[in-house]
């Protein structure tokens, strides 16, 4: 069974233009449900009006294609069902929602990224070298650390100028945490 998200990487995997912002304003993919649980394969929406009798009652249902591309044909639902299956496509979605590595971190995890011996280093430092100080209290006020900030990556530079820190720590402590 192909769920939403999985036609949606496969619409886009058929039509590489098309955007990740273009489902929902351009095209529409749907699914059946009972209760909370999907039963059966994704699709792309359609419109169903009803179509009024003479008399007023409702004798059938029209189709609207909620297919908003005019240079683009609507995939058939073996197409996609084609393209899903092809070598690749499914590696292709595994990896595209696998989490992103972490590389935001609270005062406290930053810190614990530290041995205690240089803690306690750029601590003691941070009292009598006014630049050591700034970038220290910087690092312990702050909302949190982003370790892809080069400002981030300057203070470490600094802290290894000074000698408290290995140069080989640098990379170490800007390398982003997997997350699990």
């Amino acid at each position: 069974m192909i769920t939403h998200e999985q036609l949606i990487f496969t619409i886009r995997a058929i039509y590489p233009q098309i955007t990740e912002s273009d489902h929902g304003r351009k095209y529409w993919v749907g699914m059946p449900v009972a209760g909370d649980q999907q039963t059966g394969d994704a699709f792309i929406a359609e419109d169903r009006d009803p179509i009024i009798d003479d008399e007023g009652e409702i004798s059938g249902w029209g189709s609207n294609k909620l297919w908003m591309f005019e240079d683009i044909e609507q995939p058939t639902p073996e197409q996609m069902t084609a393209k899903w299956a092809e070598p690749g496509v499914q590696e292709g979605y595994a990896e595209s929602i696998k989490p992103l590595p972490k590389t935001q971190f609270s005062v406290r995890e930053f810190r614990e990224r530290f041995t205690k011996d240089e803690q306690i280093a750029i601590r003691a430092a941070s009292m009598t070298d006014m630049e050591v100080g700034i970038v220290y209290d910087d690092f312990q006020t702050a909302q949190f650390i982003d370790i892809t900030d080069p400002a981030v990556a300057a203070g470490i530079d600094l802290y290894i100028t000074k000698g408290l820190l290995e140069p080989h720590r640098k990379a170490e402590l800007l390398t982003p945490q997997p997350i699990e």
